[in-house]
C-alpha cells in the first residue's frame, strides 16, 4: 500500500475527530450565547419589575404618613421656604430619604396648568434641588393625571431638566373631598444601566469559565499534529 508522504497513519480519522469537535464546539457556544442572552433579558425583566413594586410600595407609605393639614397651608411658591409647616414637611422628608436609601424625595402641586416644586429632602446646594415655587418644566403626561386619578404610578425613565429616572409618584389627599393636594416622588438614576450590567456580569464570568474548560478538553481530544516525513 503506497503511503503519501508527510502523513501517519490515522491521520484521516484525526482529521474527521478535529472537525466533528470543533463542529461541537461552535454549537456549544452558540447555543450558549443564544441561552445567556436569553437569562439576560429575563433577569433583567424580572428585577426591573421587582424594583418597580418596591419603589411604588415605598412612595404611597411615605405618602400615607404625610399630615394634609400641612400641606393645605402651603402656596408651592417661595413664600412657603420661610413657614414652619415648609421646614416640618422637609424635615421629614429627609428623615425617610436617611431610611429609604434614595438620592431624594420631591414633592409636586399643580397650580395654574404647571406643576410646581415644595418640600423636598434635597440640600439647597444639590445640583437636583429645586426652590419652593420652582416650575417643572418637562414633566409628563403621566405626572399630570395622577392629580385627577388620584393612582400612585411608577414610569419611566423618562428624561427631564434634571437627568434620566424611573419615577415613582403617589397622592397626598384632603381627608374630606378625596383632591389630590400633592404628589409626593422618588427618583432612580439608569435604572437600566445597571440593570444590565449586573446581568452582563453574571453571564460573562460563568460563560468564560465554559470556554476555558471546553478549549482544555478540545486540546486533549485534538492534539498538536507534527509533520512526518518519511
Amino acid at each position: 500500500m503506497v503511503q503519501k508522504a508527510g502523513v501517519m497513519p490515522g491521520m484521516s480519522k484525526l482529521g474527521l475527530k478535529s472537525r466533528l469537535w470543533i463542529a461541537f464546539f461552535v454549537l456549544v457556544i452558540l447555543g450558549v450565547i443564544a441561552g445567556g442572552f436569553w437569562g439576560i433579558e429575563n433577569n433583567v425583566r424580572v428585577a426591573d419589575s421587582e424594583l418597580r413594586q418596591e419603589m411604588l410600595h415605598q412612595i404611597v407609605a411615605i405618602a400615607r404618613t404625610i399630615d394634609p393639614e400641612l400641606v393645605k397651608s402651603l402656596t408651592f411658591t417661595a413664600a412657603d421656604s420661610t413657614k414652619a409647616e415648609f421646614q416640618i414637611l422637609r424635615q421629614q422628608m429627609i428623615a425617610y430619604e436617611a431610611v429609604a436609601g434614595y438620592r431624594g424625595i420631591y414633592t409636586l402641586a399643580r397650580r395654574a396648568g404647571e406643576l410646581r416644586f415644595g418640600p423636598e429632602s434635597y440640600a439647597e446646594d444639590d445640583p437636583q434641588a429645586s426652590p419652593p415655587g420652582t416650575a417643572y418644566q418637562e414633566f409628563t403626561e403621566a405626572d399630570l393625571l395622577i392629580f385627577t386619578t388620584g393612582e400612585p404610578i411608577v414610569e419611566g425613565p423618562n428624561t427631564d431638566e434634571y437627568g434620566s429616572f424611573v419615577s415613582a409618584l403617589a397622592p397626598v389627599r384632603d381627608v374630606q373631598s378625596g383632591e389630590v393636594l400633592m404628589v409626593v416622588g422618588i427618583d432612580l438614576e439608569t435604572v437600566a444601566q445597571q440593570l444590565e450590567e449586573e446581568g452582563v456580569k453574571k453571564f460573562v464570568v460563568p460563560f468564560d469559565k465554559l470556554f476555558a474548560s471546553l478549549e482544555q478538553r478540545r486540546r486533549k481530544l485534538v492534539p498538536v499534529s507534527k509533520d512526518v516525513s518519511l
